[in-house]
This record gives C-alpha cells, structure tokens and sequence, in this order.
C-alpha cells in the first residue's frame, strides 16, 4: 500500500508520501497488529488506513484502547478484494473519547497491510507491527522490519553538525 498525506494551500500542497510495502509485511488471517502513537486532541486527529493482498474480500476490525490498556473504542471495516480503504477520524468513527496515548489492535480475516496517518497539517505514520515472542514465551516487543537508507528520501535543506573548534572542517560541495 502506498499512499499521500497532505494539504493543500491556493499556492501550494504540503505534506508526506509513504512509499510502498512488500505483501511479506501483512498482518495474517490470526495475527494481530498493533498501530502506535495514535492521537486525538484538539491538534490532532488520526486516519487508519488499509490495503489487502489478496483476491478475497474481508472483514477488518479494529480496537482502539487507552494507555492502560482498556478498551476505548472497536468497530469493523469492509475490505474488497486487493482494496484499499479508510476509517477518517478513527476516534470519533468508534466512538472513542479524546486521548494523546493510544493503540490499536487491527485483526483481519484477510491478508492486510495497515497504517495509521496522524496530524493535522504535519502528519506522521506508522505501519502495523506484530508482537514478537520472547525468550520466556510472552510477547515483549513489537516486531520492525530494519529500514534500508535507500527506502527513504529526505527532501529540504541537509544540516551539517556544527564543526568542533580545534577541528578544521573543509567545505563541502553544493548537494545537486
């Protein structure tokens, strides 16, 4: 799934463009996903988005809970076959209270890749993540794929570290 987030001005658009993920990254039939540092407040708001990877139509379902973990919210969302969709305003959809620490637990009866985008005029995003099991059989940490410095691009103005003093520094060449 790959997607843009931005806004748009009279004399200009903003924003971010997430780039695409292999299908080996989907959330399987049993599994469970976890979408982190999601946000609703008077600033922000939080969309979570899906994509499926296979030729079935399915059933996603979401549960928004709290920092302490409660349950704040759930509901279910139609996926078509190798169909994208989205829950706007995911607290509001499910009827969750405005919170600045949440997650959401994304199930599904299909292959599905899940994202949440939050922000309002400044957005981040993440990618669901799998639990992955510990030494002692629990689930401890969440499972990231590493990130190659190729799959990222980086646009605007490179700021170089301020040179020590008793280092000399040569200048650099202007970046094309």
């Amino acid at each position: 799934m790959a997607s843009r987030t931005y806004n748009k001005l009279p004399d200009r658009e903003y924003g971010m463009a997430l780039p695409g993920v292999p299908t080996t990254q989907a959330i399987a039939p049993g599994e469970t996903g976890h979408l982190v540092f999601l946000v609703k407040s008077s600033r922000y708001r939080t969309n979570v988005a899906f994509a499926g990877t296979s030729a079935q139509r399915g059933t996603v379902r979401v549960k928004l809970r709290d920092a302490s973990g409660a349950l704040i919210g759930e509901g279910t969302k139609e996926l078509l076959p190798n169909g994208q969709t989205q829950i706007d305003r995911v607290f509001d959809a499910l009827g969750a209270p405005a919170t600045t620490v949440a997650r959401a637990e994304v199930t599904s009866d299909v292959p599905v890749v899940a994202r949440a985008v939050s922000g309002t005029g400044d957005p981040f995003a993440v990618l669901a993540q799998r639990p992955r099991r510990s030494t002692r059989g629990a689930f401890d940490a969440l499972q990231t794929e590493p990130t190659r410095s190729a799959d990222l691009r980086f646009t605007g103005p490179r700021r170089r570290p301020s040179p020590s003093r008793s280092t000399p520094v040569a200048p650099r060449p202007p970046l094309r």
